[in-house]
């Protein structure tokens, strides 16, 4: 019996310890079983929700479609932190994510607004070298709910009570059906162990990086290498989309996903043919998932270092151990997500830097000027309670973020190292009070070279050709060798004299086709022409010859070389060739009440002439006033609703020593807001003549004479500066501030621009418009053809698509602004920017277009410089100016009439 016993617990020490082992050696598999202890879920019952607005429960799901809140109260068995999920699906037109408010047991979500992405793939069945549409997925999805700024990809996170909790979702004009929303404790993480037995397969699984299977922004689309033919695949006579990421996977939060199969079962390393060339001496960061698990702790924020040239990345632990993964036989996903990883903290601290300096240069310049005198005493420490201290302060922030870093990473990178010269600039401010009005203009120079640098650390771009997962060493080829690259350089250079540049189709010439010049970038260019070759041409059968051309049109169309159509030209090239008859009269075609009903009213206006019309918009842009709004609270002002309502605020900022940005070219809005334009009602003579005129340019030149309004600006820095709290400019000034201006998030808003008051009361608040656009050549023996193109091309279904895809390649900063009112209202505005884009669109007007509009906007400027530098009469230079532009005017009529 004792014999017996004895065997027997040796079995059992002998079974617990082989346990033990293979849990040490298989952790990926054993570390999500150890935390089930510590984990938590709860699914919400959506039929308890109480719903208002434009949402309905319905087969078990809530169906949103406009502006809708649901809230629902419940309860849980324990406490525990919480991500919340949402299950949903999204409807497969837009581009922009789901948008939402609320909040967790009575705490709000966010200042910004948290988002779900709307989820994308590839569109199936295209070439290598055409982009692919990207399609919204119409299965539901799950993801969890994130902010929409540098933490995008936090896992963000809430307190759920043991009792009572609720949940409030609020959405803006949206629409999506979501059928489950789940709370889940995030997953526990550990440090990579090394593995037994690893590395002892054969067997490797190459998954292309370009043929993803789904990503969250539709801008992560294939895109191109043609720096090394060790890019897969590669080819010296075509441009093939051979990798994915770069710049426009640079965003964090951001996350595609592949799938693969697995054939034979076992340990795996991963490792990546990878580039980060962008952000220079800074790492990038991604999320790395198998399967939607983190494995190992080291992948939550894995770093890619800055190369210029691509490299080879086998994912490793940080003492330098290749990580193994174990993969069952089957189908495994993928997953790669943007994150800040460690660049998070100097990000914080930068920001708040920036922050404190801003407000520093402020305080400083109300005192000195932003041309202080040097030799005066200002005494900036007496005025300025605690600036030592601030400026003590700050610099040890720095230097104690600098010391972080190179204790982490060795070093602090060329990037950082501008850091150590700021700090100590700061610390010789905090000393010397004098040395800040001495270097003050390099205080304010060195808080934009800081302010920069967070933009560089909020990207996180990386550029991936393919991926290998191993049970053996990598075999991937990072990059040529010396005499591989000298030998493709070689043959790129002779190749180089057969290529033609300018032609973006492969369409040869011949008779059954239109040839179509461009006027805009390559990358544009190549979008329209993988359009027209899936859409255009297999809709109408007609054959399109595209080709990128900068100048030389006037010429090509005299010699009857030209094109049969033009697109991307201005209002003055187009009215000054149409009287000449060199572009068609478009009015006379059927199309052409169909394509311009598609425009705001007045769009047409700077393409007519004496009822003509030589050209079709297909981009319209107007000014916006933006605002700081921090600073305008600390004012105690409020955004301006008149220009009388401006000037009383110019007076309260010079008090400060701050100015407004107000473009010269906005006498044009003020006489449009006084109801004139240039010309009067048959367009025989200008305005500016007239006493109504002078009085709306005595209003305009005021701002420059009299409150000392810079003609020409930064705009951009002196806004980031707080310089300048008001800026006009046009609405694309918006994105430019969210890419290059991350410090001010939340700090500023865009607003409508000034009005003018009517005599009855009402504000007149509308703003002048400009468009680019597209002509006919009158020569064309194709214009029906021609016709059914410009009908296609500025139809809000294309107009949609082109916006969003050129978005895509070149980023928020590169949003299209279409014409189309239908196609512009899909773009990735917000809810709340749509609407405010939408109400100044409404008041928008143009200036009629006339052969004459040279002359006239040049003595427009005469009048200006005459008066604002020149220290003239305003009024003598308008009675002078406007005789001259009447003078040219008949001289210009006269001479049209005799060339007909």
């Amino acid at each position: 019996m004792k014999n017996r016993f004895i065997r027997l617990r040796k079995t059992i020490i002998s079974s617990l310890m082989i346990f033990a082992l293979l849990c040490i050696n298989a952790n990926v598999v054993f570390a999500s079983e150890s935390s089930k202890n510590d984990s938590a879920e709860l699914k919400l019952d959506l039929g308890k929700a109480i719903l208002s607005g434009d949402a309905l429960y319905t087969n078990g799901q809530i169906v949103v479609s406009g502006n809708a809140q649901l809230n629902i109260s419940f309860a849980s068995d324990k406490s525990f932190n919480a991500e919340i999920f949402v299950s949903y699906k999204m409807e497969s037109s837009g581009n922009r994510p789901l948008e939402m408010g609320g909040d967790f047991n009575g705490e709000i979500f966010s200042d910004e607004t948290l988002t779900l992405p709307r989820v994308f793939y590839d569109k199936v069945g295209v070439d290598d070298d055409i982009r692919p549409e990207q399609v919204v997925e119409q299965n539901t999805v799950t993801n969890p709910i994130r902010r929409y700024d540098q933490r995008a990809g936090e896992r963000l996170c809430y307190a759920v009570k043991e009792k009572d909790n609720n949940l409030k979702l609020s959405f803006i004009e949206q629409t999506v059906v979501i059928s489950d929303i789940i709370l889940k404790s995030p997953e526990i993480l550990y440090d990579y162990e090394p593995v037994k037995n690893s590395g002892s397969g054969d067997e490797t699984i190459t998954i292309q990086a370009e043929k993803a299977a789904l990503k969250s922004d539709s801008s992560l689309s294939p895109t191109y290498d043609l720096t090394s033919n060790a890019t897969t695949p590669y080819s010296y006579e075509k441009v093939f989309l051979n990798t994915i990421g770069a710049s426009i996977w640079n965003t964090p939060g951001q996350w595609i996903t592949w799938d693969f199969t697995v054939k034979k079962e076992g340990y795996y390393s991963l490792s990546f043919r990878a580039r980060q060339n962008e952000s220079r001496g800074l790492n990038s960061y991604r999320r790395i998932s198998i399967d939607g698990k983190v494995c190992y702790n080291e992948l939550d924020a894995y770093a890619f270092p800055y190369n210029r040239s691509w490299y080879l990345e086998t994912l490793a632990d940080k003492n330098g151990n290749e990580m193994y993964f174990w993969l069952d036989t089957g189908k495994h996903t993928l997953k790669m997500e943007a994150v800040m990883g460690d660049a998070l903290s100097t990000f914080d601290k930068i920001n708040y830097a920036v922050n404190e300096l801003n407000a520093i240069y402020r305080k400083i310049i109300m005192i000195t000027g932003t041309t202080p005198d040097t030799n005066r005493s200002y005494q900036l420490f007496d005025k300025i309670p605690g600036l030592s201290n601030d400026f003590r302060s700050i610099s040890k922030e720095l230097a104690d973020e600098i010391e972080r870093v190179e204790k982490k990473n060795g070093n602090i990178g060329t990037s950082l190292s501008f850091l150590k010269q700021l700090s100590v600039q700061l610390d010789g401010f905090s000393k010397k009070e004098d040395e800040v009005v001495k270097s003050l203009s390099a205080f304010k120079s060195n808080i934009s070279t800081l302010a920069s640098l967070l933009s560089s650390l909020n990207i996180q771009p990386l550029e991936l050709d393919k991926f290998e997962f191993s049970q053996k060493k990598s075999d991937l080829k990072a990059d040529m060798n010396f005499f591989e690259r000298i030998w493709f350089e070689l043959k790129r250079f002779i190749l180089s004299f057969t290529d033609d540049y300018q032609t973006i189709s492969d369409e040869k010439q011949d008779d059954n086709q239109i040839v179509v010049w461009c006027m805009m970038g390559r990358d544009q260019s190549q979008i329209i022409n993988n359009m027209i070759n899936d859409s255009f041409t297999p809709s109408t059968g007609i054959h399109v010859r595209l080709s990128v051309v900068t100048a030389g049109l006037s010429e090509a169309i005299m010699a009857k070389k030209g094109p049969d159509l033009v697109m991307g030209i201005d209002s003055t090239m187009a009215i000054n060739l149409g009287v000449r008859e060199a572009f068609a009269d478009l009015s006379k075609f059927k199309q052409y009440n169909k394509i311009v009903s598609r425009f705001q009213n007045g769009t047409m206006d700077p393409f007519v002439y004496r009822g003509a019309a030589y050209a079709i918009p297909s981009t319209q842009e107007y000014n916006m006033m933006f605002i700081r709004t921090d600073i305008y609270k600390e004012l105690g002002l409020t955004a301006p609703k008149t220009w009388d309502d401006l000037i009383k605020q110019l007076s309260v900022f010079s008090r400060y020593h701050m100015l407004a940005g107000i473009p010269t070219n906005i006498v044009t809005t003020m006489l449009l807001q006084n109801n004139m334009n240039y010309y009067n009602d048959d367009l025989s003579k200008t305005v500016f003549g007239t006493e109504k005129a002078y009085d709306v340019y005595n209003d305009f030149v005021s701002f420059y004479t009299d409150y000392e309004t810079p003609v020409a600006f930064d705009a951009a820095n002196r806004f980031r500066s707080g310089e300048m709290p008001v800026i006009i400019s046009p609405f694309s000034f918006y994105n430019t501030l969210s890419v290059l201006a991350p410090e001010l998030q939340g700090q500023w808003s865009m607003n409508m621009i000034p009005g003018t008051v009517q005599s009855d009361g009402s504000i007149n608040c509308c703003s002048e418009a400009t468009s680019l656009a597209s002509a006919v050549v009158n020569d064309s023996s194709r214009k029906n053809e021609c016709m059914q193109f410009l009908d296609w091309w500025t139809s809000a279904e294309i107009q949609s698509r082109f916006g969003l895809e050129i978005e895509n390649v070149l980023g928020r900063a590169g949003r299209y602004a279409t014409a189309n009112v239908e196609a512009f209202n899909t773009l990735n505005w917000s809810s709340s920017q749509i609407k405010l884009l939408q109400e100044q669109r409404k008041h928008i007007k143009c200036i009629p277009g006339t052969p004459v509009s040279y002359i006239v906007t040049r003595n427009m400027n005469n009048i200006f410089y005459m008066t604002v530098n020149g220290g003239n009469n305003l009024k003598e230079m308008m009675i002078k100016y406007s005789r001259q532009m009447d003078d040219e005017i008949v001289r210009k009529y006269a001479e049209l009439e005799s060339y007909k």
